[in-house]
This record gives C-alpha cells, sequence and structure tokens, in this order.
C-alpha cells in the first residue's frame, strides 16, 4: 500500500453493494478491508500526516523548492435525474443504469462508442478524459444513460440551429442524398440575422429537392439555357451549396453565408430567364411569339397568367418570388430618390 507503488493507478471506494466500476474487472482490483474505528483509525491518520509532510517536497530536489501542496479532490457532479448512484469512485461518479461512451470521434473511436476504463482516467463528474493505449493521445469521454446512447451516437452538436447529426459507416462519414437534406433542414428565427431581404434558402432547398437535388438543377439549367462552361455564372452555380449540404452536415437554412451565395445562384438563373434581362423578344420563339406581341396577344397571355397565379412561377427557373418583390420595391425606392434628386439639380440650375 505505499505511495510509491507503481502498480498502483488509484483509489476508489466501493459502495454498500461491493460493486466494481464499469469497466474495471475483479482481476484489476485489490480487495481492501474497511477502515479501523477508535483508536487504530486515529493512528491510522496520524500516519498519513507524517507521510504527506515526508513528501511535500520531492525527494532529490534541490534547495528552495518549493513544497507540493495537495490539491483538493474534484468535486462529483450531481446524477442526473431519475438515476441512482450505485457507488462513488473518488472524484469518479458511476451511476446505475449508465456507461461511459466516447464523446468525439479520433484514431479509430466513434463518438458514442463504448469506453473500457482502465483506471488512467481523469474524472469530473460525469466527465472525463481517457489516454488511448498506446497512442499518447488524449479522448473525451462521458458518462451518460445507456438508453439515449444511439441517438448520442454521431450526433455532434445537436442543440445548434447551424447543424445536422453525423452518420459514419465505420469510421467514414455517410454523405446525405439532397432528399434528406431537405427533410433534415429546419428554418429557425435568428433575431441578429445580418442579411437584408428576405430568407430565401428554404425555397431553394424545396425547388432543388423538386429537381433531384443542385448538381442535377445545374445540369438542366445549362441544358436548357444552352451554356458553356465558361458562361458568366456557371462555374459558381451551384457546387458549394450541394457540398455543404451533402457532406459537410449543416443546417444551410441557418446560414448567411449560404444565403449569399443563393441568392447569387438566383440571380444568375434570373438573368439567363424568359423574364430576365438576357431575354430575346420576350421568349426563344421564332417569329411566331413576334407577331402575338405586335396584336397585343402578349400582354393577353400575362394577363391570364397572373388569373391561374402562374406569373409567380418560373418553371426551371430558381427565383423565389418573395426576392424578386423585395428587389422591386428597393429598386423602386432608390428611382423614387434618384428623381427627386435630378428634381432638385434642375430647380437649382433654374434658380441661377
Amino acid at each position: 500500500m505505499s505511495i510509491m507503488n507503481d502498480d498502483l493507478h488509484g483509489f476508489r471506494v466501493v459502495g454498500a453493494g461491493q460493486d466494481l466500476p464499469f469497466g474495471i474487472a475483479a482481476g484489476q482490483a485489490y480487495r481492501i478491508a474497511p477502515l479501523p474505528v477508535g483508536p487504530a483509525l486515529v493512528q491510522l491518520l496520524a500516519d498519513g500526516r507524517q507521510a504527506a509532510a515526508a513528501m511535500a517536497i520531492p525527494p532529490g530536489a534541490p534547495p528552495g523548492v518549493m513544497p507540493v501542496v495537495a490539491q483538493p479532490p474534484l468535486v462529483p457532479m450531481a446524477a442526473p435525474p431519475g438515476l441512482a448512484v450505485a457507488a462513488v469512485a473518488g472524484a469518479m461518479v458511476v451511476v446505475a443504469g449508465a456507461k461511459w461512451v466516447f464523446v468525439e470521434t479520433m484514431h479509430g473511436k466513434v463518438r458514442g462508442d463504448d469506453v473500457l476504463l482502465h483506471g488512467g482516467e481523469m474524472i469530473q463528474g460525469d466527465l472525463g478524459l481517457q489516454e488511448l493505449v498506446g497512442q499518447g493521445i488524449w479522448a473525451a469521454i462521458r458518462n451518460i444513460h445507456v438508453r439515449p446512447v444511439e441517438e448520442y451516437r454521431g450526433a455532434e452538436a445537436h442543440h445548434d440551429a447551424r447543424l445536422l447529426p453525423l452518420s459514419f459507416s465505420g469510421i467514414a462519414r455517410e454523405e446525405r442524398t439532397w432528399r434528406d437534406v431537405s427533410r433534415s433542414c429546419q428554418q429557425v428565427a435568428i433575431t441578429d440575422w445580418k442579411l437584408p431581404g428576405p430568407r430565401t434558402t428554404s425555397f431553394c432547398v424545396r425547388f432543388m429537392d423538386r429537381h433531384g437535388g443542385p448538381e442535377a438543377h445545374h445540369r438542366r439549367f445549362v441544358s436548357l439555357q444552352r451554356l458553356s462552361s465558361d458562361s458568366w455564372g456557371v462555374a459558381e452555380h451551384m457546387k458549394t451549396v450541394a457540398r455543404l449540404g451533402e457532406f459537410d452536415g449543416v443546417d444551410i437554412m441557418n446560414l448567411v453565408g449560404v444565403e449569399v451565395l443563393l441568392r447569387k445562384a438566383q440571380l444568375i438563373e434570373y438573368v439567363y430567364s424568359d423574364k430576365g434581362p438576357a431575354a430575346k423578344g420576350g421568349g426563344k420563339g421564332d417569329g411566331e411569339q413576334k407577331k402575338k406581341n405586335e396584336k397585343g396577344g402578349h400582354e393577353v397571355i400575362y394577363e391570364a397568367s397572373i388569373f391561374t397565379g402562374s406569373n409567380k412561377e418560373y418553371g426551371d427557373t430558381m427565383v423565389a418570388p418573395q426576392l424578386l418583390e423585395y428587389v422591386a420595391k428597393e429598386v423602386e425606392k432608390d428611382a423614387a430618390v434618384m428623381k427627386q434628386v435630378r428634381k432638385a439639380r434642375e430647380e437649382r440650375k433654374g434658380a441661377w
């Protein structure tokens, strides 16, 4: 029982059930009789104080070295509600119906994997660190109830609205399909949202889901508009958004950066659309469309689209109607301001 015995990793106080902590086998522990009582206990405490005083200065230390002050023991955290504490092992809390699991994925260990305690852990309450055997690396561990382990496994920061849970096949991360991205993402209110205008990411995610995902929509858009790889906007159209949603595991509906990317994608599609500034003659048809326009047929068709509600639909073009309304209002405001500025300039010139 010498404190210089390197064969001992630590001391554990076993509860009334005499059960060892989870992960420690009987062959790894020495059973010690209960503490004595009366004069024998007084003598034992005195011997302990004498040994502690002798070790205040490390053996062989040069003169002037400050004594080593013993640190107070870590106070165990309270057990979760509804869980009974089976044994208190020094600073470790062993909870009935709970288990120790890894809380990070690293070096062959996956978040949620069971931990086999070997006695060299640094524990504080239900959190701790364990050195991976033979690797010299410390991994974070946590003691949680057995039932939510499967939900906990791979769920990185599930309380953060910007992130989605990760899933693994072995130690390799599994990519999502865009259908899974569309179902998993959920827009939440963010009070300090910095980008002016409506949030259109939700519209774009659902739109691309109906068209087979970002990459399929991109190929269809390029084909319908007969664009080449070096056309304006083609290179920056969709690939970044696809990687963020399918591989990086972020909830793209709650990221300002993704909103900016999709605003640019909508601008690109609007420019090339039939209703955008790149349209020629109101469409891609031949002289027949021109004749309809000359006879006022175009106005009739547009009024009919308003009656049916299709004037807000862009078919194969991904443009959120609320974004167009916002842009129209902002342009109208700017035009009104510029008109007043021009009038003021003309009045000043007339006065001179």
